[in-house]
């Protein structure tokens, strides 16, 4: 079974796309895994994490570095 793409326009996510219990996930934890995913060109997949950025709203990233921090991808795409 092949893993979905996300495409890069999704990358703010809204409300209205998470269940119930993500939402709960969102409100207790500061975020809400998603499903994994790839993107054009990965080999593999990696878990995906809704989460809110305080400049952007809902975000949807992948955790990156040794402390699997997320990042806002609005944020790290500004000069």
């Amino acid at each position: 079974m092949e893993t979905p793409v996300i495409p890069k326009a999704r990358r703010r996510a809204g409300r209205g796309g998470l269940s119930i219990s993500q939402r709960v996930a969102l409100a207790l934890f500061g975020r809400a895994y998603i499903g994994d995913m790839t993107r054009p060109g990965w080999m593999g997949s990696l878990p995906f994490y809704t989460f809110r950025c305080p400049a952007h709203g809902l975000v949807t990233n992948y955790p990156t570095g040794y402390e699997q921090r997320l990042e806002c991808p609005l944020c790290q795409e500004e000069p």
